[in-house]
């Protein structure tokens, strides 16, 4: 558990702040599990731990969010969160184009309950299947597909059902240094919300949008307690929904991260 304050950026859509949230709160689990492997190994000579192939975990915490509805009226509640993830994997031997790695599947849920700003009340649940390759001795080639529902309490037009398909290939320079190319697929099918004509007129076919995503990334471990990591991509998204073309956008974006362990099992992220 934890206490957690947080300011959203205006910039964010609420689907984007609630995808951001949930990624994050899963990002500070893995990190919290590798320094924690990274110590036994310290402490029997670097030898590392054998790693288990499944994992649950459940994680509630309470927070202050500054700006709920994301506008310039930037209204603050706090909020109770609850936050379950699982997975299993498995080892691979390899095939003739592709070295041994691991394979499985993972879910995990994020349930938010805000205390005055209910409209924005969700839960988002994630079902996901992955695998990855040792190419050489430092490529990894790994594959993602996500399929994400996330559903608004009190907003039901707010929600959608989303497919997300995320190849990658990981280059260790060293211990410390890695680096990260990308490509990014995502399909979003708002089934309770119809796209909207050019003259703001509901059609009979439901809002879909593409998400497309292209980039790199650096990712920088000193210590078993600190990491850093920075993210340039080129992103564009296409919606059916055509009323002055308002889902419709390309753009670059960076975005950085720092995670640092602190004393008594306390951890921070720092990211924009």
């Amino acid at each position: 558990g934890g206490i957690v304050f947080a300011e959203e950026q205006d910039s964010l859509t609420q689907e984007e702040k609630a995808e951001k949230r949930l990624q994050f709160n899963r990002f500070v689990e893995k990190e919290l599990a590798r320094e924690a492997r990274a110590k036994t190994a310290v402490r029997h000579g670097g030898v590392a731990p054998i790693e288990k192939n499944w994992s649950i975990t459940f994680t509630p915490s309470y927070g202050y969010e500054r700006n709920v509805n994301l506008n310039s009226e930037r209204q603050g509640d706090t909020y109770f969160e609850e936050t379950v993830d699982a997975k299993i994997k498995f080892t691979h031997p390899g095939t003739l184009f592709l070295g041994p790695g691991n394979w499985g599947v993972g879910g995990a849920g994020d349930f938010i309950n805000y205390e005055h700003q209910k409209n924005v009340n969700y839960r988002q649940l994630v079902f996901n299947t992955f695998a990855d390759s040792k190419l050489t001795t430092n490529l990894t080639g790994k594959f993602n597909y996500d399929l994400t529902s996330l559903d608004y309490i009190h907003e039901d037009p707010l929600g959608y059902l989303s497919h997300r398909l995320k190849p990658s290939l990981s280059y260790a320079w060293n211990k410390q240094w890695t680096q990260t190319f990308y490509s990014l697929w995502d399909i979003k099918d708002y089934s309770s919300r119809k796209a909207l004509s050019p003259s703001n007129v509901s059609l009979q076919r439901g809002r879909l949008d593409l998400l497309t995503e292209a980039g790199s990334g650096f990712r920088f471990i000193p210590d078993p307690s600190k990491v850093f990591g920075v993210t340039a991509a080129y992103k564009r998204n296409d919606s059916n929904d055509i009323f002055n073309d308002f889902n419709d956008y390309q753009g670059l974006k960076v975005s950085g991260y720092a995670f640092f362990q602190l004393p008594a099992n306390f951890s921070t992220i720092l990211y924009g």
